[in-house]
C-alpha cells in the first residue's frame, strides 16, 4: 500500500512544498521516516518511523529532531542499564531515540490521550514495545484530580496546562477536562517501578510541580533536562531545588523553541 501511495504521489508530482500538498500527501501516506544524525555512530540505521496523517504530526516528526540537538546529544550518553522517565513524551520522539538506539528502559509519561494514541503507534512501528512503558496520565506535586486545559483537540499538539490555560497560548480554546494526576514518587511506589537514572521534564507549565513530586526519585537521577523560561522565578526555584538534591547546573540550551523557553541541563557530579 505504501509503495502504491508513493507511486501515485510521484505521478501527480506532489512534493509537499505547500500546506495543501503536504496535507494531501499525509492523507495518502500517513507515515514518515526521519534520520537522526546524532545516532549515526551508534546505530547502522539511525532512523525513526512516525505515524503522521496531517501537517502538525508531519512537522513534529520531521522538524522536532533538529530543534533540540543538545537533547539528542544528551540521549546518546545513555546505555542499556539506564532507566529513562520521559515526562511530557508527546508522540514519543525522545522515548524512541533512547529505546531504539541505546536499548534503554523507558517510561513515557503523557497526559494527552490524543498524543498517547500516536505514541502507541510510534512505539509499535519502531519495535520498541519491550523497552517503552506508556504511563497515560499527568504528574504533579501531589496525587489528586485536576483540571487540564487543552490548547486544541489535535494530535501532536502541546502547550496544554494544568489548573489554568498556558500563558504561552494567545487564544485559549476554552476546552477543559478533569484528569487524574500523580506524584512521580507515588507512581514508582504503587506500581513498583525502577527509579530513574535519566529524567526529562517538558510539560509546558507545571514543570517545577512535577519536580516537587519527584523528591525520592531524584536520589537516583544522574542527569536531567527540564524546560523553563530563562528569566523567571520558576527557573531560580528549579535551580535551587535541584541543587538541594545534589544535581549541578550544566547549561541552558536555547534550541529553537518558538515560545521562548530553554532546556536546563543538570547532572550529578561524582
Amino acid at each position: 500500500m505504501r509503495i502504491t501511495a508513493r507511486l501515485i504521489l510521484k505521478i501527480l508530482r506532489i512534493h509537499g512544498r505547500t500546506r495543501w500538498s503536504n496535507e494531501f500527501i499525509q492523507s495518502i501516506d500517513p507515515s514518515v521516516t526521519v534520520e537522526v544524525p546524532e545516532f549515526s555512530s551508534i546505530s547502522n540505521d539511525p532512523t525513526i518511523w512516525f505515524r503522521t496523517g496531517h501537517g502538525r504530526l508531519f512537522w513534529r516528526a520531521t522538524e522536532s529532531p533538529s530543534l533540540d540537538l543538545d537533547t539528542n546529544r544528551w540521549i546518546t550518553t545513555f546505555n542499556k542499564n539506564d532507566v529513562f522517565y520521559d515526562v511530557g513524551a508527546n508522540i514519543g520522539l525522545y522515548s524512541i531515540m533512547a529505546a531504539k538506539f541505546l536499548c534503554t528502559t523507558v517510561y513515557a509519561v503523557e497526559i494527552d490521550l490524543m498524543n498517547t494514541r500516536m505514541l502507541y503507534e510510534n512505539i509499535y512501528m519502531n519495535s520498541c514495545q519491550d523497552k517503552i512503558t506508556v504511563l497515560p496520565f499527568g504528574l504533579d506535586s501531589s496525587s489528586h484530580q485536576e483540571k487540564l486545559f487543552l490548547k486544541t483537540m489535535s494530535y501532536g499538539d502541546a502547550l496544554h496546562n494544568l489548573r489554568q490555560p498556558s500563558d504561552m497560548v494567545i487564544n485559549p480554546s476554552g476546552i477543559e477536562i478533569c484528569v487524574p494526576v500523580f506524584r512521580l514518587d507515588d507512581v514508582i511506589e504503587i506500581l513498583r517501578l525502577p527509579s530513574p537514572t535519566k529524567l526529562k521534564i517538558d510539560v509546558d507549565g507545571v514543570d517545577f510541580d512535577v519536580l516537587k513530586g519527584s523528591a525520592n526519585a531524584l536520589k537516583t537521577v544522574t542527569s536531567l533536562v527540564i524546560e523553563y523560561m530563562p528569566s523567571s522565578d520558576a527557573r531560580d526555584e528549579i535551580h535551587n531545588f535541584l541543587s538541594d538534591h545534589g544535581l549541578t547546573f550544566d547549561f541552558d540550551s536555547i534550541g529553537e523553541h518558538s515560545w521562548g523557553t530553554v532546556d536546563g541541563f543538570f547532572s550529578r557530579k561524582s
